[in-house]
């Protein structure tokens, strides 16, 4: 079973852009995104990636600073 980390939808298509994040049952974490509808109304691109527990944490934690510190990390 996934557990649901976070997601985001963007409103105003029928087929929006969006970001999901799952924890899997094996511990890793996925994010998923699908880009823009096309400019003929067909769904987007998505992908998809599965990073470790710490690989995961990592990210987190920098994108963390970031939004913190308006952009800037590492000072």
């Amino acid at each position: 079973m996934r557990n649901n980390i976070h997601a985001y939808t963007a409103p105003g298509s029928s087929y929006p852009e969006y970001l999901s994040v799952n924890e899997n049952e094996d511990g890793t974490v996925e994010i998923t995104i699908r880009s823009l509808p096309t400019p003929f109304g067909q769904c987007g691109e998505t992908a998809s990636i599965k990073l470790s527990a710490e690989e995961f944490a990592k990210f987190a934690y920098y994108a963390y600073a970031f939004s913190c510190k308006n952009g800037v990390v590492g000072e």
